[in-house]
């Protein structure tokens, strides 16, 4: 991870996604793209313990982890139109 502090500080500040960790209820995975040589792109992923508030590991990665995503929330299905004739989410 030499010379990737700038896209794992990017992570957290910016992640396209944060999901929880399976192993560890207090740590959160933060992930975002990173630009990894010329022309090619993986994601890196930050881990980071939400309750004591610091980073404990940071890696690159091809995909995001199967778990419970916290962030942005799982979208939901469209529900029928309310009494203003818009549909709710």
């Amino acid at each position: 991870m030499k010379g990737r502090w700038a896209a794992a500080v990017a992570a957290i500040e910016s992640p396209i996604a944060v999901h929880y960790s399976a192993s560890d209820p207090d740590c959160r995975l933060y992930y975002a793209s990173a630009q990894v040589g010329e022309g090619s792109t993986l994601m890196i992923c930050v881990a980071a313990d939400a309750v004591a508030l610091f980073v404990k590991t940071a890696y690159l990665t091809k995909r995001i982890k199967p778990g419970e995503q916290k962030w942005p929330p799982p979208k939901q299905s469209k529900g029928p139109p309310d009494s203003s004739g818009f549909t709710t989410t």
